[in-house]
This record gives structure tokens, sequence and C-alpha cells, in this order.
């Protein structure tokens, strides 16, 4: 009798068992997520087994509980950085989404498959080569225009000393010609002004003798016009573009003498008028705008070699 009753109970937990999972299959289809809160991944957090516990970014001790083919954008990165790493992608009957983040897939009673991509984010670093310019040259000059683009004006060439100029764009990496500037200079300067213009001043063209002539270069007609010439023939100078719009240029060498004169020249005339002298001549040296609008001098050559003196303009 006890062992016909045992058998009894057996059966009658077998049939209950199989009852409730049943009852959890059949819950599959009508069980949603409800976005509750959930600390644990590989958890079923539903009775739908679709769904599954994601980590949140803005907390990574709490997670959510969401469909596997909910979009990622706000779960934890692969590995929490930006590199190479093996994505799983959930793809259903009903739909399909591709992420960036790792998804944990559950199998489920629906037919789901799974595709591994591998995905990088680029995070290199360093050099690396662009397009060439047209003409190859030293001693030249670059300077960044309103544009963006990168107007490249004349130096030592192959033949000697250039007068051409070129544009860099760098949404394209290509170079482009532009007019000739109107005199060939080497050591000159190039200084982009308030109204957007280029203005380049002396130089040299042959390494002996210096110039004192300037130019104007217009960005929307991509012309050169000539403007009021400097009052001291120089190259190896300055040229900077103070907070007032002025440009001030120091120092600089003409073959003979290593100028410690400053002049300035005034865009809404075009002219030029000489300034306070330095304390001391440079050429090869550098100019810096402070935030203050001061000039601060720094180092250079003079006869005697180089120099570690500065002064403040």
């Amino acid at each position: 009798m006890l062992r016909l009753t045992v058998i009894f109970l057996f059966y009658v937990l077998l049939l209950v068992n199989t009852s409730e999972q049943q009852q959890l299959i059949n819950s599959t289809t009508i069980a949603t997520c409800n976005f509750t809160a959930c600390n644990s991944q590989r958890i079923s957090c539903s009775s739908n087994l679709n769904c599954d516990c994601f980590s949140l970014t803005s907390n990574s001790n709490i997670g959510i509980c969401a469909l596997t083919t909910l979009s990622c954008e706000s779960f934890v990165r692969c590995n929490m950085d930006n590199v190479s790493c093996s994505i799983e992608i959930a793809t259903t009957t009903q739909k399909s989404t591709t992420t960036t983040k790792k998804l944990t897939t559950i199998t489920t009673q629906k037919p789901t498959t799974t595709t591994k991509i591998s995905t990088t984010t680029s995070t290199s670093r360093g050099w690396f080569s662009t397009g060439n310019m047209i003409n190859a040259r030293s001693t030249h000059t670059a300077s960044v225009l309103s544009n963006g683009k990168v107007l490249v004006t004349g130096g030592n060439g192959f033949g000697g000393t250039l007068n051409s100029a070129e544009l860099y764009n760098p949404s394209t990496g290509t170079w482009t010609t532009t007019s000739n500037m109107t005199n060939t200079r080497r050591s000159h300067t190039a200084c982009v002004l308030s109204n957007g213009k280029v203005l380049a001043t002396g130089g040299t063209t042959d390494g002996i003798s210096a110039l004192n002539s300037a130019e104007l270069y217009d960005p929307s007609t991509g012309i050169w016009a000539t403007t009021s010439n400097m009052t001291n023939a120089r190259y190896y100078h300055t040229a900077s573009v103070l907070l007032n719009g002025k440009v001030l240029v120091t120092g600089g060498w003409n073959f003979t003498i290593t100028f410690n004169g400053a002049e300035l020249y005034d865009l809404s005339t075009g002219t030029w008028t000489t300034t306070e002298n330095m304390t001391i001549g440079r050429y090869w040296h550098t100019a810096s705008v402070l935030s203050n609008g001061l000039v601060l001098v720094t180092g250079g050559t003079y006869n005697v070699g180089a120099l570690n003196t500065a002064e403040l303009y």
C-alpha cells in the first residue's frame, strides 16, 4: 500500500512540473520586458526568455531588463574602450539590430541566428602622408586662411627663387595653384590680416640683396596686389599681427646690416610707419603676440652669434 502511495505522488509531482513548464513556455509569447532594475547578466529578468539583464554605462552596478534585440547605445562598450572587439548581433524573425557594443544572447524557442563581426575604431596617431606640393620649395611661407585652406608662397626651388603660390585643401588633401606673387621671394614673411587677406613682406631674390616690397593676396579672388613698400629692405625678419589689426615687422638682415629697427603696417591706409627700435639687432629670431597684446621677441642671431636675450614690445 505504501509503495502504491509513493508511485501515485511521483506521478502527481510529474504532472504539476510539466504543467508549470508548459505555462512558462506559453508565457514567453506574452511576457514583456518591463525595464525593471536587475543586477546580474546571464540571469533571466523576465519570464520572456528574449529578455536579458544589461549593465548601464551610467551605473555599472545597476542593469536594466531589456530585449536582446534592443539598441545598445546606452550599454557598456566592449572592455570599456574603443579597441577592436568581437560583436554578437542577435537577429530574430521580426527585426535585426546592429550594435556597437557586445550583446550576450540566450537561446530561446524562437529561431535565432548569431553573426560574428569584427569592428575597429581607429585610435591611430602619428604622421601619415598627404598630397605633395606642386613645386618643391624651401625657405617659403605657409599661412592658414580663414576658409581653412593653406596658402604656400615663394621660397627657393630647383630653378631658383620662386614667385609661385599654391593652396592646400585639408578636406581633400590636394594642392592647387593660385596666382603668382608680383615678386620672387624667399626668407620672407606672410601673415593673415584681420580682413582675411595675406600680407607678404620683404625677403630676398638672390640671397644677397633684400626686398622692401610688400603685397596682398585676396583669397576671395586669388589675386595678388602690391601695397606700399616697407621703410627698410629686409629678410630673416618677423611679422606679427597685433590686436589692433596692425602688423609689426621687426629686425632682419640685408646682407650688410642686422636690423634692430621695427615698423608698423596699417591695413586701413596701406602705409608703413617706423616705431621704436629693439634693444639689439636680430635676425632668425621669433616674435609672439601675447594675450595681453604685448609682443615677445626672443633669441635670433647677431653678428657675434646666437642670442639668448628676449624683449617685449
